[in-house]
Order: structure tokens, then sequence, then C-alpha cells
């Protein structure tokens, strides 16, 4: 698509205007096209979300809104500092999981490719495209050129490997020491420059099972430690960690909030953002409890996995040693935590201690969705969406614009189910 620039446009309307009324005007000139070479980035790539940020590291996790030094008052349509997939399933008789948290199972470094990620524009035409990995699976038009999802992608493709890691002490051994073999995970985050998605942020997978071993009930898990832009006026950073995770069961939506509260200085929460993320074309598993008031939940729910059997209990919504989550408002299990009214104030409801008090975290969501069979060969394709709103004047408002922007999406499913327009 061709643009033309604001300034471009006043020079000829004001030519326009002092042309001698019998002489035709000057004929509008249109731009060059916007070309540029193809270039692999690392370590990481980003793209401007309207000032804020978005980026894909060669690990496969995404980060956006405060990284990079964004203030965290600054509104962005995606706001986690790490976000990524958790996949997890039985392969040859034995329980094995390939993760993005802290650190990851994914690599760029498959000796088959690239090792960094791609930035790239709809408006941009790319010269010296050689390195763009077609045989890899890169979304590619007809004539061979690369293709972009919405109008701004980063796209990379990753393997699945055991990270260094796993020969570490503590909390961090095992973790990523038995990953799923074969696979290849190519993600695109994209946007749109629509009004109307602003806050939108789309991130498709392509998992491939590109060995000979099948994996006969695969979880998927989308992880995040998403950050509010900041709860007081005029704190800067003394915001963080003021947040709370909520589960809508009629959309799926996984949403973290603040509601309003004085802290024991006498300031004042001020914020009403609201950001939620769900997948849109797998059946959900569960939204499990990542943290709780404090750095390790005593009940086996905090903080990360120390070995693939506990991320694939944690897929399953279960602790890390096999139990269920319990419902306080009715003493049952149940694998959706939170799924209740934090704005009417009712129900099984985040960031309260045990008298009830909100007290916010520094929060964690894990949404999780299947189990699906993957063979060998095969390739499960999947989009996850972030969609983020500050309308105001409460949280509730907020809330409401957030699913009214996934109404949207849902509806108009050419915004993100590309099967039958080509890869």
């Amino acid at each position: 698509m061709l643009r033309v620039a604001p300034l471009l446009l006043i020079v000829l309307l004001a030519a326009c205007d002092a042309a001698d009324p019998v002489t035709d005007p000057p004929p509008e000139t249109q731009p060059d096209d916007v070309t540029a070479p193809l270039l692999v980035q690392s370590p990481f790539a980003t793209v401007d979300l309207d000032g804020s940020v978005l980026g894909l590291e060669p690990d496969g996790g995404l980060f956006g809104g405060r990284a990079l030094g964004y203030h965290p008052t600054d509104f962005s349509p995606f706001s986690a500092s790490r976000s990524g997939v958790w996949l997890g399933g039985t392969q040859d008789g034995m329980t094995r999981s390939s993760i993005v948290y802290w650190e990851s199972n994914f690599t760029t470094d498959c000796g088959d490719g690239p090792t960094g990620v791609f930035a790239l524009d709809a408006d941009t035409t790319y010269t010296d495209t050689e390195a763009w990995p077609r045989d890899l699976g890169a979304p590619t038009e007809a004539d061979g050129s690369p293709r972009v999802y919405g109008d701004q992608m980063l796209w990379g493709s990753f393997c699945s490997e055991a990270n260094p890691f796993a020969g570490g002490e503590g909390q961090w051994a095992g973790r990523y020491a038995d990953p799923l073999r074969g696979l290849r995970m190519n993600v695109a985050a994209y946007r749109y420059r629509r009004a109307d998605l602003a806050g939108a942020v789309f991130v498709r997978y392509e998992v491939t099972n590109e060995g000979s071993a099948p994996i006969s009930d695969l979880r998927v898990g989308t992880f995040s430690d998403t950050e509010s832009p900041g709860p007081y006026e005029n704190v800067g950073y003394a915001a963080y960690g003021k947040d709370a995770v909520g589960f809508d069961s009629a959309t799926g939506l996984s949403y973290v909030y603040q509601l309003p509260f004085t802290d024991d200085d006498g300031i004042t929460n001020s914020s009403t953002w609201v950001s939620g993320t769900t997948f849109l074309d797998l059946p959900l598993l569960s939204h499990r409890i990542l943290r709780r008031y404090t750095w390790q939940d005593p009940e086996g729910f905090g903080q990360g996995p120390a070995s693939a059997t506990e991320a694939v209990r944690a897929l399953d919504g279960l602790s890390y040693a096999g139990d269920p989550m319990i419902d306080p408002t009715t003493g049952q299990p149940s694998r959706f935590a939170f799924d209740d009214d934090p704005f009417g104030q009712t129900g099984w409801l985040d960031g309260r201690d045990e008298d009830g008090v909100f007290v916010g975290a520094d929060v964690r969501q894990l949404l999780s969705a299947g189990p699906v069979a993957l063979g060998a060969g095969e390739t499960l394709a999947f989009t996850v969406v972030w969609v983020t709103a500050d309308a105001g004047p409460t949280s509730f408002d907020s809330y409401r614009a957030v699913q009214r922007l996934l109404s949207t999406v849902r509806a108009e499913r050419s915004l993100w189910d590309f099967t039958s327009t080509g890869t």
C-alpha cells in the first residue's frame, strides 16, 4: 500500500489554492515505493506499536510494554515483560516438555536456517530476499516475496533442544532437560494499524513434529509475565507489582487488572487498565495459578516447574505435586482459577490475603489448551491474541472494552485464520 506523507499533502493543497483558476493544477505525484533489504536481526527484533514496543527473541520469547526502558505508565497493546509458549506431552513413552520461561528450550540456531528473527512491514518492498527461509515454512506470497500478516510482523523459526540450564542446581535443574524431540516452531507476532484494533496483538504459532515419534497428548500453554502500566499517579516504578489475574469462562479470556485501593502511605491507585489473552482456535484445558502473594507459593503453585513432569501438571491445571486447585468458595476442585467477578467483588478472586484484603502481586499467567495428538510430520497451527484497553473511568469499563475488542477479533476471522488463504 502506498502512503502520501502529510507534509506532501499540505504542499500540494497549497499549490492548488494558489493556481490560476483557469489553469489546471499540477498533477499529484506519488512517492516511490518504500524498499529495504530483508535482514536477519539478532539478538532480537522489534516493531514500534505507536510508541511502545513488541519484541521477539531468538529463543521464542516475546516482550513488550515496559521492556527496553519504556515507562510503566505508557499504554501498550502488549504488556508482557516475558511471554511464550509451553508445550508438553508423552513422546516415546516419556513425559517431555519444551517451554519458554525465563530461559527456553527453543533456539533459532538449528543448523538449517537463520540464527535470528525478522521484522517486516506490509508497506515495504523487500530486496535481497534470499535470506527469507521459505523452506522452513516462512509465510510467502505467490511471487516468492515475504508475506506479512497484518501491517507489522515479527517472524522466526525455532527448534526444540535441551537448555544448558538443565545441568544446573536447585530449581533450575531439570526444567529444560527433557524437551520434546524433533519439534519445529514458527512464530509470527503481528498487529494491524486499524484504529479499532489498536489494542490487539496476534501471535500465530505453527508447531511441526519433524521427528519420527508421535506426541499422543500434546498440551499447549501460553505463559506471560504481564506488567500493568502503573496504578499510582506520579510515582512511576513504585507502582510495580500491584496486579491481579482473572478468568472469564464465557469468553476464555485470562486477564490482568487492578482495583481501586489506597496503600499504607495514602497513595491511591488511579489505573483502569485491563489486558487479556486467549487462544482463538483451540479448546481450553486450564487457567492455572502461577503466583499468589509470595515468590514461592507454599501450596505448590508458585514460580516455575522443576521438570517436564511438573510442566505438564501445570498445563493440566494441577499443582507441581499433581494436586488439583480448590475453589475456596465451593470447596471443589477446579481447572480454572479466579473465574468469578472481581469488579463486583464476589467469588474466587486473585490478590487477596487471608482477610480478603486486596494486596495484588507481580502476577504470572498460564492458560492452556488441548490435549491434541501430533503425529510424525504433522503441524498444529494456532493463534493467541492479546487485547488491551485503558478506557476508564473504571477498570470495569476497560474490561468491557477488552471484551468488545475480543468479540470483534473472533467475528472477523480473516484477521487471524489463514488456513484458506495460503501460507
